[in-house]
């Protein structure tokens, strides 16, 4: 390749990355930001996604397939090439129509055919003629194992649809659930297996018909929004080290719009505690206390009134906090469900097993105390339903609140105010 043609290629890179970032996610954005029927939290959500997650995904999938995957072809066909399925003609023009011109060529180069009908493919691609493009590999016989594993690539960068739209729900429940699985993140599987229950209704929901509803699909949506931006950026810091300094100019200038300013240090925190093989901090979803509360009172406890108006931001230094200490094992499922035993908010998916209670000495006075200041109704019946472990005293519970550790009562009314009490 000779100087002119790096400089051209260079500039069809720049510029189709600079329309992939401006692809628009969301129809009548206008209409929709004014319509009166429409939840405030769903128009932050929808701000969210056009404006930061949307082109986030798109610079990704866009640097990967069009620079990545080009300049690492060779060491890609090697290690797939026994294990990706053959794709079927048409489904390989698919991909190349996706790509810009010179990888489209980096891509034709490996067929094992001559250079007249590689550029008759061209022709075909950069004319939009699927049809012919399909007759001509069949015609000339031409083995498209190599180039499978390259357009194979192409499909596991891009995992998310570029548009938010009513028909792509259940495509994207299918793939937050299928992370979520590998993950083993319960609050993820439940908010997309609602989701999915929620979706086969979506026309009742368009409609307004139930408050209820619409309510927990805006919840939900914020949620969808919520991880696909996470998991650009994971993707993005996995591959920081390998992208030009425009490149990380142009994502950086996304990522750093004020609807996200709180949400990306955060979610860098959880990356860095990842990749060092920690325990990711653990947060509450920042809408936690405005949630439903579960329906069935059998399974939770209650929180005061002014434990909730303290905040997610108090609770959640609560809880990690009672982590740090090593009362509760220091495991995210637990933590969920441990905020659930006590709350009511945001239930895990499936069978709630009680939680593990590490009390001082065997003993369950710190846990006696949560349940005497911060709960509601002192239900120590409950209690002993929803945490084993700890020996458990034999009068009435509630007199041993003060027989906690001296540090925990005092971090406590650190943390409640107001709420807690410390004796002496």
């Amino acid at each position: 390749m000779n100087n002119q043609d790096a400089l051209r290629r260079k500039k069809l890179y720049y510029d189709g990355l600079k329309r992939a970032v401006a692809f628009p996610s969301f129809q009548d954005m206008d209409e929709f930001m004014q319509d009166p029927d429409v939840e405030e939290d769903a128009k932050v959500a929808v701000k969210i996604w056009v404006e930061v997650g949307c082109p986030l995904h798109n610079a990704i999938v866009y640097i990967y397939n069009n620079r990545m995957i080009a300049e690492d072809m060779q060491c890609l066909i090697e290690r797939d090439l026994a294990t990706v399925p053959l794709m079927a003609p048409g489904e390989i023009f698919d991909i190349l129509a996706t790509l810009i011109a010179p990888t489209v060529t980096d891509f034709l180069s490996v067929l094992p055919t001559t250079s007249m009908v590689k550029e008759k493919l061209m022709a075909q691609v950069e004319g939009g003629d699927r049809d012919g493009f399909v007759a001509h590999v069949r015609a000339a016989g031409c083995d498209t194992t190599r180039l499978s594993v390259l357009c194979q690539n192409c499909l596991e960068a891009s995992p998310l649809e570029t548009a938010f739209e009513e028909d792509d729900l259940p495509y994207l429940i299918d793939i937050v659930e299928d992370a979520s699985l590998a993950e083993g993140d319960s609050r993820h599987i439940g908010m997309a297996r609602a989701a999915r229950q929620w979706q086969s209704s979506t026309q009742d929901l368009m409609e307004h018909d139930s408050d209820e509803n619409l309510e927990r699909y805006t919840k939900d949506y914020r949620t969808f929004v919520l991880t696909m931006l996470r998991s650009s950026l994971y993707m993005y810091w996995d591959g920081c080290g390998d992208l030009v300094q425009n490149e990380r100019q142009l994502i950086e200038q996304i990522i750093s719009n004020p609807l996200v300013a709180q949400l990306v240090p955060r979610y860098k925190e959880e990356y860095e505690a990842m990749k060092s093989g920690g325990q990711a901090p653990f947060f509450l979803p920042d809408d936690f206390f405005q949630s439903k509360c579960a329906v069935d009172d059998t399974e939770h406890l209650y929180l005061k009134p002014l434990v909730e108006d303290r905040g997610e931001e108090a609770f959640t230094e609560f809880i990690n906090y009672v982590v740090e200490k090593g009362y509760i094992e220091n495991d995210p499922a637990v933590k969920t469900l441990f905020a659930y035993r006590l709350s009511g908010y945001y239930r895990p998916v499936g069978d709630l097993p009680p939680v593990v209670w590490h009390g001082k000495n065997g003993k369950s006075y710190e846990l006696i105390y949560i349940i005497r200041y911060l709960c509601d109704r002192g239900d120590y019946k409950k209690m002993r339903r929803f945490f084993e472990g700890p020996e458990w005293v034999k009068e009435k519970d509630s007199s041993y609140a003060h027989s906690a550790d001296t540090e925990f009562r005092r971090r406590m009314v650190e943390f409640y105010p107001g709420v807690c009490e410390f004796k002496k």
